[in-house]
């Protein structure tokens, strides 16, 4: 996810949607918080992990 440039425009097409950005750094997480915090009206989450610890609810869940 990196600073969150292209989840951004992920969360902004799907504002209602459900929007799950991970990465492995705690100051990227942050980063991306901050850009994501200029949108308003969006349904998205942050979490700390990787493509082997995906921190989605189950199966069904699709992951960015």
């Amino acid at each position: 996810m990196g600073t969150g440039l292209a989840f951004y425009e992920i969360v902004k097409r799907n504002r209602k949607g459900q929007n799950l950005g991970i990465d492995i750094s705690p100051g990227m997480l942050n980063k991306a918080r901050k850009r994501l915090s200029k949108l308003s009206g969006t349904n998205y989450q942050l979490e700390l992990g990787n493509a082997f610890h995906l921190p989605a609810e189950d199966q069904n869940s699709i992951c960015w």
